[in-house]
């Protein structure tokens, strides 16, 4: 009998056991694939993945605001190189810095079939203002505004001679939030000027601004130059003199001048159309003023309140006519025969000492033009000296015009 031959063949395999394999994240750099399934137990590729295109852009829906005192969250966007978007579930948000005026941070972490982190940024601006007013002086114009009271380290005014603000333009920085009206006087003078304002914070070094104002006009007033003091500066008009002649200043220069005047009476005696000397100076709003006063004084005064009472003169222009260039001139020397009768006027050298100190304090020019006026010794030179010992000859009003004109076009080129 012949012997029976059994054949076994083995089981087909069920593929109950599988994996992800070759599976790779996408990023901004590199494509990213979904993985092939495999069988563990047959080695079979039961199933080919797919590409997973690479992450193109990220886009905020907004990349500037202004300020609010809320924080800002703008919506992101992400789309891939084949121009559709990803899903929000594929990647989750962080902001930071999202609330004052500054540089606000967005973080993009991307998850499950994606990888990689994706930082943009965009801007906290301060809030904006607008001009209140604005109002022609000499050589220049005064601008007021509404100030803004948070998130703002100050302003800006720009001015320009045409509604572009692209001819003449200027841009002054005004710092302080609590300030609200500045004086502009580096313009040009009987010119119309378009005037702007914006707010600026400083973050770590660098300001961040509000959108300009819409813009408004005024027209400059021609340059005023007032000479103020006392009989020294009456012969800057006297026709025997006439030094205002002399002056090469541009504009209208006036003397607001009275023998016998000093830094008190020239604050209340009404010498000048029902005003004091220093009030007629105040309404003519000046570009600037040279203050001529000490002489008549110094023979029976203390320095000291000589020096108060012209600080007094100061403060007084800087509050009532702020756009005014003060400049306090130095105290002309006498000579040597009106010191020996008196021993107050050698206290001129020590009054100008402290004339510089307090135009330092005050924050307005010295000009020290004695120097030119006197002789080794100190003392008037002979031929500046008209005869009292004090007053000028017309040679003296020349050498002092020749002096002030220098140095006023040295101050119009700073």
């Amino acid at each position: 009998m012949a012997e029976e031959i059994v054949t076994e063949t083995a089981a087909e395999c069920t593929h109950e056991n599988t994996e992800l394999v070759n599976v790779s994240a996408a990023t901004t750099e590199s494509k990213g694939y979904t993985g092939d399934l495999v069988c563990t137990d047959c080695g079979e590729t039961l199933q080919k993945g797919s590409k997973i295109a690479r992450i193109k852009k990220v886009t905020l829906s907004k990349t500037s605001y202004v300020y609010n005192g809320e924080k800002r969250t703008p919506g992101v966007t992400v789309t891939d190189t084949d121009g559709k978007k990803i899903k929000s579930t594929n990647y989750t948000v962080t902001y930071k810095n999202n609330k004052a005026v500054g540089t606000a941070t967005v973080k993009i972490r991307f998850s499950g079939s994606y990888s990689g982190t994706v930082t943009k940024t965009f801007k906290i601006r301060p809030k904006a203002t607008k001009l209140t007013g604005l109002t022609g002086v000499s050589k220049g114009f005064t601008a007021k505004w509404k100030t803004v009271s948070e998130q703002v380290s100050g302003y800006q005014i720009q001015c320009a001679t045409n509604s572009d603000f692209t001819k003449g333009k200027q841009t002054i920085t005004v710092s302080g939030k609590k300030t609200k009206t500045t004086t502009v006087t580096s313009v040009k003078a009987k010119k119309k000027y378009y005037v702007r304002i914006r707010t600026y914070k400083t973050v770590d070094g660098v300001n961040y601004y509000s959108k300009w104002s819409s813009a408004k006009t005024v027209t400059t007033k021609k340059r005023i130059t007032v000479f103020a003091g006392d009989s020294i500066a009456t012969g800057l008009y006297a026709s025997e003199y006439n030094g205002i002649s002399m002056m090469d200043i541009p504009g209208t220069n006036k003397v607001v001048a009275y023998k016998g005047l000093n830094t008190m009476t020239y604050q209340t005696r009404a010498r000048f159309n029902g005003m004091s000397g220093l009030e007629k100076v105040i309404s003519y709003q000046p570009y600037r003023v040279y203050l001529m006063l000490g002489i008549n004084e110094i023979e029976w005064r203390k320095v000291n309140p000589i020096v108060e009472d012209y600080a007094e003169i100061v403060e007084a222009i800087q509050d009532e006519s702020p756009a005014t260039d003060i400049v306090i001139l130095s105290v002309s020397p006498v000579s040597r025969s009106v010191a020996s009768k008196s021993s107050g006027f050698k206290n001129i050298e020590k009054l100008n000492k402290k004339l510089k100190a307090m135009a330092e304090e005050y924050g307005v020019k010295y000009y020290d033009y004695s120097a030119a006026f006197e002789d080794s010794s100190g003392y008037l030179l002979s031929k500046y000296n008209d005869g009292d010992g004090i007053h000028w000859p017309k040679a003296a009003y020349r050498k002092f015009a020749k002096l002030i004109s220098a140095y006023d076009a040295e101050l119009e080129e700073q």
